[in-house]
C-alpha cells in the first residue's frame, strides 16, 4: 500500500509539470534559445518536485484556513500575472512565461482537489456535504 501511494504521488508531477513546459515552448514556435529551454526545464522540474511534496500538506488543509487562503492567493496571482503577460503586447519571452504561469494556475485547483481527497473513503451525496465513512477507531 505504501508503494502504491508513492507511485500515485509520482504520477501527477510527471503528467502535470510537462504540460506547462510544452505550452511555454509552443509559444516560442521554435524560436527559443538554449537559455529559454534551460530555464523552462528548471522551472518544470521545480514545479514537479513542488507538486510531489504538496501531497501530505494538501490533506491537512481545511477550507477557509490561512493555508487555504495562501494557496488561493498563489492561484490568483499566477492566474492574473499569466493573463496579463500572455494577453498584452509584451516581447515573446514574457508572453511565453505568461502562458507558463497561466497554465500552471489553471492546474492548481485540480492538483489540490486530487490530493485533498486522495486515499479517503467517502460517501457522496448530491445535496449534502461529503461525509467520511466511520472507521473502527471512531466507533470504539
Amino acid at each position: 500500500m505504501k508503494k502504491n501511494k508513492f507511485v500515485g504521488r509520482l504520477i501527477l508531477p510527471v503528467l502535470y509539470a510537462p504540460i506547462g513546459f510544452f505550452n511555454y515552448l509552443a509559444t516560442f514556435d521554435g524560436a527559443y534559445t538554449n537559455v529559454d529551454l534551460l530555464w523552462g526545464g528548471v522551472i518544470a522540474v521545480v514545479l514537479g518536485v513542488a507538486i510531489f511534496m504538496y501531497f501530505p500538506i494538501a490533506q491537512k488543509i481545511d477550507h477557509f484556513s490561512p493555508a487555504w487562503f495562501f494557496v488561493l492567493l498563489i492561484f490568483l496571482g499566477l492566474l492574473g500575472l499569466g493573463w496579463v503577460l500572455s494577453s498584452t503586447h509584451f516581447p515573446l519571452p514574457y508572453t511565453a512565461w505568461g502562458n507558463y504561469a497561466f497554465s500552471f494556475a489553471v492546474l492548481i485547483p485540480v492538483i489540490h482537489q486530487l490530493f485533498h481527497y486522495a486515499y479517503r473513503c467517502q460517501k457522496g451525496s448530491f445535496f449534502k456535504r461529503v461525509r467520511l465513512k466511520p472507521t473502527d477507531d471512531a466507533q470504539a
